[in-house]
């Protein structure tokens, strides 16, 4: 237990000096994707430099990296035992901690391991590929004590994928199993090794998929036309998605965000969801409260809007229904990078219409979403029944929507007691053109805050996306 403890200790105080010097140090280990190959200028393009770029902008700290990315590679390529590629990483590695940096690992690999024939060791079988992983960052964290790992999620490619290595649906398939074993080992780390391993964004390959014409670029194979290299466009929007794990490896700001949609009908009469998604993908968000979405209904044309703003905005999504509408459902959702550990949906009173709540439980918060009832009588009633709710997770509990209630009301009054605001209550947000009233809000449960500290919040300048405007607030981390 001693020894535990010190060791502890040890990693902190590293970690502190580091973190005090300024300066952040990220290798990237990975194959042609990390490269920037088929890019026209991959040392100003390709996903490492934009991940870089992107870190920087958002800490104000200099960020130095080195782009470790070779094609063709898979994990076994970067084994230390076998002696090919870990030399590569090592020597990257030294040079940035000789410059007294904060050593931050970002590992992309599995693409390649996902192959039917070609790359070496491919086909890996997921379990092998959790050992290859486990191997490499075991002995990195060996090597350089206080350092942290993001293993980013492998991005979507075509079925038709067969250039020098045959891949096609067989292999894609193969890549989405080895998403549960970068879960499990992320979860190993986090009891053997508290905030060091941390996992990227997985919707990253529901992005790509969804949006391949515009982000890849367009190659022949043995198999006719495959996309599996991202353009310049898709290589920044690669890079953001890797930066943004970083961030929250370094024990960075969490960015939490509410939006009413108006199920992406804008307040001028147009519905727009790739204008929805833009307001959001602008923030940046690590999750976000929905509300006033359809699922499947006729008005909608039978499309399900949230996974479709979900897709464009490149984020997980949950939905939970408040009613039956319109031949489908309609209700609330949570937009978040990562994938939940678990979802509940609990219902709310509303004489009006009903309401509800759901949460979303992560690895280090909770964060909940609502849209409460237009009767005060709903809304205290609503106030217990949330208070409960939130009672029974010993993580933060973050609660964020539309309350349709005033800072000065009863309702806002029964949430204060035992709920603090994180957003400015002075920044109006209804109606969205010329907002007269505070509605929105972002908090979260006392009982479970073990120190998070607001960074800043505002209201988003946006007149038009819906008749809401959203609100974002920033927060540290402890």
């Amino acid at each position: 237990m001693k020894k535990t403890v010190m060791s502890a200790l040890l990693l902190l105080i590293i970690t502190m000096c580091a973190a005090a010097n300024g300066k952040v140090g990220v290798v990237f280990v990975g194959n042609s994707i990390t490269q920037g190959a088929l890019l026209a200028e991959p040392q100003t393009d390709a996903p490492p430099v934009k991940a870089a770029r992107f870190l920087a902008d958002k800490t104000g700290e200099a960020v130095e990296f080195r782009n470790c990315g070779v094609s063709g590679a898979t994990t076994l390529d970067f084994l230390p035992v076998a002696d090919r590629l870990f030399n590569k990483v090592i020597t990257a590695a030294d040079e940035l901690k000789g410059e007294g940096c904060q050593l931050l690992f970002s590992i992309s690999l599995g693409t390649n391991d996902s192959a039917c024939t070609g790359p070496l060791g491919a086909p890996v079988i997921p379990a092998q590929y959790y050992t290859n992983l486990k191997a490499i960052i075991d002995e990195l964290m060996a090597r350089y004590p206080g350092s942290r790992f993001v293993v980013q999620y492998p991005i979507w490619y075509s079925p038709t994928t067969y250039n020098g290595a045959m891949y096609l649906k067989t292999g894609l398939e193969r890549l989405q199993s080895y998403f549960p074993m970068i879960e499990q080992l992320v979860r190993s780390y986090s009891v053997s090794h508290p905030r060091q391993v941390f996992g990227g964004s997985r919707a990253g390959f529901d992005f790509f998929k969804d949006n391949y014409a515009d982000y890849f670029t367009e190659e022949q194979g043995f198999a006719g036309v495959f996309y599996l290299h991202p353009n310049k466009e898709g290589a920044a929007r690669l890079g953001e998605i890797w930066g943004d794990g970083l961030l929250k490896a370094l024990g960075g700001e969490l960015t939490l965000m509410s939006f009413n949609v108006r199920n992406g009908c804008g307040f001028d009469g147009k519905r727009d969801h790739e204008r929805t998604a833009a307001v959001i993908r602008q923030q940046f968000p690590d999750v976000v409260a929905i509300q006033e979405v359809d699922s499947v209904t006729r008005r909608s044309g039978n499309r399900f809007v949230l996974a479709e703003i979900a897709s464009l905005a490149g984020m997980e999504y949950t939905f939970a229904k408040a009613i039956d509408y319109d031949g489908g459902e309609y209700g609330i959702g949570i937009l978040s990078r990562e994938k939940p550990l678990s979802v509940a949906r609990h219902a709310l009173p509303g004489r009006e219409e009903a309401r509800a709540i759901v949460v979303a439980e992560f690895n280090d918060f909770v964060y909940a979403s609502t849209h409460l009832s237009l009767t005060d009588e709903d809304c205290l009633a609503s106030v217990d029944i949330i208070r409960d709710i939130a009672s029974k997770y010993d993580k933060p509990f973050l609660l964020a929507g539309d309350f349709n209630a005033h800072p000065k009301s009863k309702v806002i009054k029964s949430f204060a007691k035992d709920f603090d605001i994180l957003t400015d209550i002075s920044e109006n947000t209804f109606p969205a053109d010329k907002p007269s009233e505070t509605i929105d809000y972002i908090m979260i449960y006392k009982a479970t805050n073990p120190g998070i500290g607001r960074v800043n919040s505002n209201v988003v300048n946006e007149p038009a996306a819906s008749d809401h405007r959203p609100v974002v607030a920033k927060v540290k981390l402890p």
